[in-house]
């Protein structure tokens, strides 16, 4: 089976992907050594700005091909609900969303993690990452995660050309005083923090390499 045919079995009927989309994407995954075989899926996200908009200008419901696959061996725990008598931790799930350039990408596939930007403070592995927590509501979560992906793509797509989106946990904690310092100070050791006021996750990777 050709690359094109192992994506093309994957897409939207309906919605069908251009033959030099189909040739970029093979290319990008054969630059970063993942073979076709590791594609799960490729599905249509919606994002209808009725449903996220208060006064939209543009109702036109934009379409997201969203590229699915076992791109990483990292170990990813399962949500826990608190329980403080039993000393158990919260861990939450939160969906990311990440622009970059096709260079970028590259690197995060080989790595099987995105790369913390560090801001101005070196000592941190921390990332900001607009980001929704995930509820187990399928309808809720897909309409959240439309939501991250149109304005990662909107906010950088003249600096930008793709949008990789990653798994985030930890306690979830918010941060409402402090700004970013206080951010990193709660991620050193891993884990995911909500940045209240600028609407903003922030997340912590281990750098340890792993297969994409």
């Amino acid at each position: 089976m050709t690359e094109n045919q192992s994506f093309r079995k994957h897409q939207d009927v309906n919605h069908p992907i251009r033959d030099s989309m189909l040739k970029y994407l093979a290319r990008v995954l054969d630059d970063s050594g993942i073979p076709s075989e590791a594609l799960t899926d490729l599905r249509i996200l919606n994002y209808d700005p009725q449903y996220h908009e208060s006064h939209a200008e543009d109702l036109t419901v934009k379409k997201y091909y969203i590229l699915r696959g076992q791109f990483s061996a990292r170990i990813i725990p399962d949500p826990i609900r608190a329980a403080p008598a039993l000393n158990i931790a919260e861990v939450i799930h939160v969906q990311l969303a990440h622009s970059t350039s096709t260079g970028g990408l590259k690197g995060i596939l080989k790595d099987g993690a995105i790369a913390p930007s560090r801001l101005h403070f070196d000592y941190s592995q921390s990332f900001f990452s607009l980001g929704a927590k995930r509820t187990g509501d399928i309808q809720w979560d897909r309409a959240e995660l439309s939501r991250i992906v149109h304005h990662a793509w909107c906010a950088n797509k003249n600096s930008s050309n793709v949008v990789v989106l990653a798994l985030g946990w930890g306690d979830g904690q918010v941060i409402k005083s402090g700004g970013e310092a206080a951010c990193l100070e709660k991620t050193l050791q891993g884990g995911a923090v909500h940045h209240k006021s600028g609407r903003l996750w922030v997340v912590n990777t281990p750098r340890t390499k792993s297969r994409a």
